[in-house]
């Protein structure tokens, strides 16, 4: 008896002290998809350059139609005990020659896709 409870304290303890021992490959930003327009003509500014403050070095370009698709910036971190995807947050930025830069804060949940649901809207400067 006094074995077993030996060997079950190694255990616990060896359990306990390597939690954190496992790196996992973390979003730390969300990833986006929406659609870029001008303020006046409600037509698609292409080529607009989006991405995320503190993480210029994720970013990408709207297509023909205004769209973007932009991945989540990822880091290393440990794992404790089950690696897991938490809320992802970020400062999206958009910014094309000739229009006033535009910012917003948007956050994800298990590093699921966020779609914006309004156009972000470009005004000329």
């Amino acid at each position: 008896m006094k074995i077993h409870s030996s060997i079950s304290a190694v255990l616990l303890s060896i359990g306990i002290l390597c939690q954190g021992c496992v790196v996992f490959w973390y979003p730390t930003t969300p990833k986006v998809s929406g659609v870029v327009i001008d303020e006046n003509s409600n037509t698609p500014v292409i080529g607009a350059r989006v991405g995320m403050r503190d993480h210029e070095k994720i970013h990408s370009s709207t297509g023909r139609d205004g769209t973007f698709h932009l991945p989540p910036n990822r880091e290393w971190g440990p794992a404790f005990i089950i690696p897991f995807e938490g809320m992802t947050r970020g400062r999206l930025f958009v910014e094309a020659p000739g229009y006033i830069t535009v910012e917003r804060g948007v956050e994800s949940w298990g590093g699921s896709l966020l779609e914006l649901d309004e156009p972000i809207v470009l005004e000329k400067d």
